[in-house]
């Protein structure tokens, strides 16, 4: 044919048939046609690897992972996806940071979903392997914000106290996504002006009990608080207040001894003349309330009605020098 130049593309598949060898037919001048037996040395692509990115999120939360990965013949490729924290940096991860693959997706996933236990950025690599071992990578970042602690309502036990006597807090718990926000500040504020309550912990979730003594009258709450690592802050407040009531009242013979929250009942005769005397104390103070001029309510309800035999009050005047 003249010693003219042919070219000859050998078919997509030919590379995957296992045949080194293909023939190659080609028109001469005239409308003849030839055959040629070709040997074509194939070379692999090298598949292309992308990790999508960067990423970002919040620490204990779902993020996509969007990485592909290509192949010109050889067909499908396999995925290997690795997140490590970074170190050395102002916005590294804590100590013992992890990162899970969640959802039912792994590290051969090609787009995973993944949940990071601490704030920070992460270096994430995508490897791709075609089926004759041909690899190609590519890398990005995950960066996670921080999330403050959430804070369980504490409850007050009793619920009513006097002035002076202290009382419990109860229920006092958290969590936080980030697991290891470790040492996290537990702050306790009262509601009564004084010192408040503060502790460290490494421990997440139910906190020990703690008490506190009101010296002085009101009706409180109490606020808990508690600071992570990373100095973010979450907080509530009880779900019961305590009530502090700043006196006691006893009352003296020949009525009934009681306390400022119960009923005094005495059986009496209609007509009688009932001395009463109480004896009030200031639990705030610590001390007798003797102030003639303190304004003192006693309020008595009469039952109709007989609810037994006797007449205490007589029995008690009645009964001579030695009672």
């Amino acid at each position: 044919n003249g010693g003219a130049d042919v070219s000859y593309t050998p078919a997509d598949d030919y590379c995957n048939d296992g045949d080194p060898t293909d023939d190659f037919t080609y028109t001469l001048n005239g409308g003849s046609t030839a055959t040629v037996e070709v040997t074509v040395t194939c070379v692999n692509d090298v598949p292309v690897a992308d990790a999508g990115g960067p990423y970002s999120g919040d620490e204990g939360a779902t993020v996509q992972l969007d990485g592909s990965g290509s192949d010109d013949v050889e067909g499908p490729v396999t995925y290997s996806w690795t997140i490590t924290p970074q170190t050395g940096g102002a916005n590294d991860p804590g100590a013992g940071a992890t990162c899970t693959f969640v959802d039912g997706t792994t590290a051969s996933s090609e787009k995973p979903k993944v949940s990071c236990t601490d704030d920070g950025i992460y270096d994430v690599a995508l490897t791709v392997t075609d089926a004759d071992g041909a690899t190609d990578g590519d890398s990005t970042t995950l960066t996670l914000a921080n999330v403050a602690p959430t804070v369980a309502k504490p409850t007050f036990d009793p619920t009513l106290i006097g002035c002076q006597t202290a009382t419990t807090l109860k229920n006092i718990s958290f969590s936080d996504p980030g697991t290891v926000d470790r040492p996290w500040t537990v702050d306790i504020d009262w509601g009564d002006g004084s010192p408040h309550t503060t502790y460290t912990t490494l421990t997440q979730g139910a906190q020990p009990d703690q008490t506190h003594l009101y010296a002085t009258a009101g009706t409180f709450t109490a606020t808990v608080s508690v600071t992570d690592k990373d100095l973010d802050t979450g907080s509530n407040t009880s779900s019961t207040t305590t009530t502090v009531f700043p006196y006691t009242v006893e009352f003296r013979p020949p009525v009934d001894g009681s306390t400022a929250t119960s009923t005094v009942v005495n059986k009496m005769k209609n007509g009688r003349v009932v001395p009463v005397k109480v004896r009030i104390r200031d639990l705030c103070a610590g001390t007798d309330m003797l102030d003639p001029s303190a304004q003192v309510t006693i309020k008595l309800t009469k039952v109709s009605g007989t609810s037994g035999t006797g007449d205490p009050i007589e029995e008690y005047a009645d009964a001579g020098n030695s009672s």
